[in-house]
């Protein structure tokens, strides 16, 4: 049986022992579209139509109808699966923006409940090719969409940087995995106009989800999402990582770069007195999260991220981490500086209200918490740009982005990533 469009959905009746499920089911997507993520066309009825449960059957429903993403497979200790986050999915399904009939190609199987939503969104015209890396992930994902009666999805266990060839040409290709270049690939196998979604790594730790649409040579961006998803695996370019240090008992320091620091320097630095910097500006965390890291880790290979490890036993917190639990900055050899949100004594901190910003250093030398605070005016001086202000051009390599001194050139093996944002000065 093909799977039914987003308009007419699948009416397969609960199984007695399934009506609990079906009401948490309907329950979580109410409060889903609630929240504003489901408004794209399709997409709520996609979402009432596919059960996440049918997708994680192992697991309790209390956890399966909770807004995160499910851990599904480690190898070697490291996990290389996952079932995403529902609203990042509604997020960058909405990004994509499938119509019915279309062929979509999905790099990143998982579950195969991605690959169901789509195929709800094509209809039964449409024809939805998924690939896995791993072939037990494959057969599980074929298994479970066979069983829901859906016959326009083909399950592939492949390496996705090769795309699919047998299934071309593609209206939209999407990425539910991380990928720091876009592949020949997935240039020749897309549509002339087709748009392809997938999570950009841009630095260690910092991810876009970006819409992209073929204009002759040149991608073109869309819209920009942040976002967070393990890296593409198999032969694909390696990721930008530098590795985690521990700074203090359950907080970690990630770097844009490698850096010759260690634990013990690091906890010597956070256990001396720390010099402030009130900056007289006022920020709400979501201008400090979207807009300003985004400037720091475009802008600064010193860039860093102070943070507290999740589920970590009564860790340590710095001061520098403020009472969020996690900041951003810039480190080099000589210091450390981090950027903390001052609040009002009467709102709390993490509250969307504007708090002072504040530099606070740590570390022998000063120069690292002067150069954050001028990346930080700079930022306020060219108009606070937030996410949805910047734009990426990827061009083919050798082809060089054309010169501008406003644009942020990142050379990958495959693409020059270009970046740029509209905003102007104040």
């Amino acid at each position: 049986m093909a799977a039914m469009s987003a308009t007419e959905t699948m009416t397969r009746p609960a199984e007695p022992d399934d009506r609990q499920a079906t009401v948490r089911h309907q329950q979580f997507v109410t409060r889903l579209a609630q929240t504003g993520r489901l408004s794209a066309p399709g997409l709520l009825a996609a979402f009432r139509a596919v059960p996440r449960h049918r997708f994680l059957p192992d697991l309790p429903l209390n956890e399966v109808y909770q807004d995160r993403a499910i851990a599904t497979k480690h190898c070697d200790g490291l996990l290389v699966s996952s079932s995403s986050q529902p609203t990042m999915m509604a997020l960058m399904l909405a990004q994509l923006d499938v119509r019915p009939g279309q062929r979509v190609l999905e790099i990143g199987a998982g579950t195969g409940y991605n690959a169901a939503l789509l195929a709800e969104l094509v209809g039964q015209h449409g024809q939805v090719t998924t690939v896995e890396y791993d072939a037990d992930l494959a057969t599980a994902a074929r298994d479970r969409l066979h069983h829901l009666g859906y016959d326009n999805i083909e399950v592939v266990a492949a390496d996705g940087i090769h795309g699919y060839e047998a299934a071309a040409p593609f209206d939209r290709i999407l990425l539910s995995v991380a990928a720091d270049d876009l592949a020949p690939a997935w240039r020749e196998q897309l549509q002339p106009q087709g748009w392809l979604v997938l999570p950009l790594i841009l630095t260690a730790g910092l991810q876009l989800s970006v819409a992209f649409q073929g204009q002759g040579n040149v991608w073109r961006s869309r819209s920009l999402i942040p976002c967070s998803f393990m890296s593409l695996r198999g032969a694909a370019v390696g990721a930008i990582a530098a590795p985690a240090i521990t700074a203090a008992p359950g907080c970690k320091l990630r770097t844009s770069q490698c850096l010759p620091l260690d634990t013990a320097t690091l906890m010597a630095w956070l256990a001396a007195p720390e010099h402030c910097e009130p900056l007289g500006l006022w920020v709400t965390r979501t201008e400090l999260v979207s807009g300003l890291r985004l400037w720091l880790a475009l802008g600064d290979r010193r860039f860093g991220e102070l943070l507290a490890e999740p589920g970590a036993a009564e860790p340590v917190l710095p001061p520098t981490l403020g009472a969020w639990g996690r900041s951003y900055g810039l480190v080099d050899h000589g210091g450390l500086a981090m950027l903390v949100r001052q609040a009002l004594p009467s709102v709390p901190a993490d509250a969307e209200a504007a708090a002072e910003l504040v530099v606070v250093g740590v570390g022998p030398e000063r120069a690292i918490a002067t150069a954050l605070a001028d990346q930080v005016r700079a930022w306020h001086h060219s108009g606070r740009p937030t996410v949805s202000d910047w734009h990426v051009r990827a061009y083919p390599a050798p082809d060089a982005c054309p010169s501008d001194p406003d644009t942020l050139v990142l050379a990958r093996p495959w693409t020059h990533l270009c970046l740029s944002h509209s905003t102007s000065s104040v």
